[in-house]
This record gives structure tokens, sequence and C-alpha cells, in this order.
């Protein structure tokens, strides 16, 4: 798929609307944005892209720039003051993921704290394997510096996890989800896992939260005024693969739940993951399905903390084929790469002003 293709489907949902129309019978108004361009810092040829907000109300953009065939660097910059700041690198010469639904992330947890996190391969893998690992670099200096990569999931296992999501705790905890295929082979089942990411870069145990999702949808995970929400394609043995959901109220992760029941079943992988954003009084979740061969992207709002969530609106303007994203970043809404600059279409929700019961 082109990056022109992608930053088309870009859903750009900034959380500065009224929330009373959410379960209003009322029609609800779109309105489009047109593109503009930004010069971006990345070198020409590189590739997943994604902006982080800071707290400061500045932005991070992080990019993979290739080395070789098989090696790229993780590298950053700041937008402060309408401008980036000079490139600088979390890692380098590792043999990253460059499939387009696996975007490395970071973080913010506070002004100096900062977790990266990302797919490769197997550094000094000598013969090949499926295995695809998670892990994560942290800086408490404001990017200057990280500390060496760290592995998320269990190594040698020689399948795939990856699709990880990373959301904050608090200024020295962050959360960490991913998928995890270590049970393939012998259960032809993949997990949702979770582990807690410390500030000095020590962990807690990785815990099985879902032992069975849809094997490579990405994963999406907010931190919302309840606490954690994390968003994932979840599996039945019956092949459905709608939407499921995740909540972690004081520690504890709660049992599954289907954010909406498309009932979309699928004998494949879509590659099409859920996006959710939060604030602290309103969360947003936006996915793909594509259930009696109607393909459509949709739109559910909550204001209880992902516990309960709206019907769904549909977004797209037909043909969907997903993969729908969401910035809540309101001054530079930044999407993809093309011709080495930063393109955008967004689609705002506007709710209606009044209700009907």
């Amino acid at each position: 798929m082109s990056h022109r293709i992608i930053s088309t489907l870009t859903l750009l949902i900034p959380l500065g609307f009224s929330m009373s129309g959410c379960h209003s019978t009322n029609s609800h108004a779109l309105i489009r944005g047109v593109f503009r361009e930004t010069t971006s810092p990345a070198a020409t040829g590189s590739f997943s892209p994604r902006v982080t907000p800071m707290k400061d109300g500045s932005a991070l953009l992080t990019w993979l720039e290739p080395e070789n065939d098989r090696t790229a660097a993780l590298r950053y910059s700041f937008w402060r003051g309408g401008d980036w700041s000079s490139p600088g690198t979390i890692t380098a010469a590792q043999p990253f993921s460059r499939h387009p639904s696996e975007s490395p992330g970071v973080i913010v947890l506070s002004r100096t704290n900062l977790i990266a996190y990302w797919s490769q391969k197997p550094p000094n893998e000598k013969i090949p394997t499926h295995e695809v690992d998670v892990y994560f670099s942290v800086s408490t200096d404001r990017g200057v510096h990280w500390t060496s990569p760290t592995l998320a999931n269990h190594a040698g296992t020689g399948e795939e996890s990856s699709y990880p999501s990373a959301a904050p705790v608090d200024e020295r905890h962050a959360a960490l989800i991913w998928l995890d295929g270590a049970n393939w082979t012998k259960q032809k089942r993949v997990a949702l896992m979770s582990r807690t990411v410390h500030s000095d870069g020590s962990t807690t145990e990785a815990t099985v939260i879902d032992p069975d999702t849809c094997t490579c949808c990405p994963t999406s995970l907010v931190q919302s005024g309840s606490g954690l929400v994390a968003a994932y394609r979840g599996h039945t043995p019956e092949n459905v693969r709608d939407i499921s959901l995740l909540r972690n109220v004081d520690g504890r992760w709660s049992q599954p739940h289907v954010a909406h029941a498309d009932n979309w079943h699928f004998a494949g992988c879509p590659v099409n993951g859920p996006h959710l954003d939060a604030d602290r009084k309103r969360t947003v979740i936006v996915w793909f399905t594509g259930a009696q061969d109607q393909p459509a992207v949709n739109l559910a709002f909550s204001i209880d903390g992902g516990a309960n969530f709206s019907g769904p609106i549909r977004v797209d303007e037909g043909n969907a084929i997903g993969r729908a994203q969401r910035r809540s970043y309101q001054d530079v809404r930044l999407s993809c790469f093309g011709s080495n600059a930063f393109q955008e279409r967004p689609v705002f929700w506007r709710a209606p002003s009044t209700t009907t019961a």
C-alpha cells in the first residue's frame, strides 16, 4: 500500500467535543479537512512514522531510517515553535520489523521520562525462523540518552511476538501489551500479554490477559480517567474476529468483552486492528469490520472510562479497507510520509448540540 493511500485513510479524532449527542438518534456531522504538508526531518526512504503528543504542548515524531536491507535506526525529532529539532537516535543497527502495521512508538511519562517500544527480528539470528520479538528502551533525560534495548517477551520461541502498544500509568511506570505467539506451534493460539515497565528499565513479570486473540492485528492501549483501556481484535473457536476490550482498574485486568458485536466471521487474520484515544472523561475507539461482506470503519464513544461505548457510527465513504488511526494532538496532526513530507486528511467528530429522548 502506498504512503499516499495510507494517509487518506488516517482518522484524526480530537477529544475537544461535547458528549451530549453520544446516545442521540440525531444525525452526526463529520467535517473533512484538506491536505497540509510539513517538511519532514527524516531522511528520504524513511518509513513507519508515529507522532506522540508531549505534556508541554510539543510533539515527538519517531521513524525508522534504513541502514541496509536488514537493519535500520529508530530516530526521533521534537516539534516545538513550528519547527523540528535536529534528529536524534534511540537505537541503531537493529533488524526492525518493516511491516506498515508495526510502527515503533514512544510514550511520555513525564517531562523527562520516555519509553520507546518496537518489534524486530532477533539481532544475532543465525538460522532464519519466524521469531519476532518486542523490545523497549528508556530515557530519563528527555531523549538525550537511551538504555540498551531490553527484550519484553520470552526469547527463543521461534514464533512471532509483535504489535506492541504502551500507555503511561504514572510519571515512573508504563503498561506494555503485545501479541505473543509462544504457544502457536502447540495450541495454534496467540495470547495478549501485559507487563509494567519502570522508568529505570526494570519490569514486572509478563502476564496473559487474553489467551486467544486474532493473530496479527495491531493492539491499542490508552490511559483513561478510570484506568487503562486495551483494544485488540479478539478470536473465537468459530473464527469470529470482533474487537475486544480490557480495562485495568486498581492494577487488575478485567475479563475481555466485545466493543460491538459485528459478528465478523473471517478465516484468516485481516491485519486490521482498532485504535483508542482518551482524556480524563472520554474515550473513543475506531475500528474496521468486514461483517456481512460490508467493509466499514466505525467509531464509538465512552463517557465511563471505556466500560461502555455508544453504538457505532460509520465514518468511511464506502469501499473501506481500514487501518484507521487516531491523532488527538490538535496543533500538529501529522499522519505519514509522502515525498519526504507529512500529509493529513483530518476527519473530525462533532456531536450535535441537542439530543432527543
